[in-house]
């Protein structure tokens, strides 16, 4: 990138950036800390011809939360298996709270209780995005705020739609795809996708297919 520059810092942690244009210019500074997340430090407004720049670098923190079923009943056995949790920094347009850091992605390592932590995190406002076949999240819009308490993420079952699929004579159609989808169709209705929420399932020997993990 024409408008990035990167140079290496010496053993004393200095830097020199050079042939820079007449402007004011976001510093960016990581390092990989050894045995843990990458460290990452920022300073906006410094101008060309500036001397003496101070940069400390952060370390990310740790999201503690859990998941929960939103009727209250016990969690799945084998939950790390079947959901997956992901935070994604918010639009930094749209953000209450906006990341130095650019746009940041973090992955949950579930536990079987339903507990889970997230590791590499700065402070952000972040959208909490949950992907599973079988279940969904009760609130597809929470957002999360960090630093900050417990992240609790409530999830429900999803929908199923279920039934048989023919062929022309009335036999059972094994092996077949068939879609479940929301919103506007692409105008392409075989092989092409809506625009919105798509589901897929195949139809087995017997003709019958079932689509789960619906929203509501």
């Amino acid at each position: 990138n024409r408008n990035q520059q990167w140079v290496d810092t010496d053993e004393e942690g200095a830097f020199l950036l050079t042939g820079l244009k007449q402007n004011d210019y976001r510093i960016k500074a990581n390092a990989d800390a050894e045995g843990s997340t990458r460290w990452r430090g920022v300073i906006e407004g410094v101008s060309s011809g500036t001397s003496g720049v101070i940069i400390k670098l952060e370390e990310p923190g740790r999201i503690k939360g859990r998941l929960m079923m939103s009727s209250g009943a016990p969690l799945p056995e084998d939950l790390e298996d079947l959901v997956e949790l992901r935070l994604s920094t918010v639009s930094e347009s749209d953000a209450a709270v906006k990341s130095k850091h650019g746009a940041l992605s973090l992955n949950a390592e579930i536990k079987a209780d339903g507990s889970f932590e997230i590791t590499g995190a700065y402070p952000a406002e972040y959208e909490v995005r949950l992907s599973s076949e079988l279940y969904v999240h009760s609130d597809a819009s929470q957002r999360y705020v960090y630093p900050s308490g417990e992240l609790l993420v409530t999830i429900n079952e999803g929908g199923v739609i279920s039934g048989i699929l023919l062929d022309p004579l009335g036999a059972p159609a094994q092996g077949c795809e068939v879609t479940a989808s929301t919103g506007e169709s692409s105008g392409r209705p075989w092989g092409g996708r809506s625009r919105g929420d798509s589901y897929d399932a195949t139809s087995k020997e017997d003709g019958s297919f079932r689509i789960e993990g619906l929203k509501p």
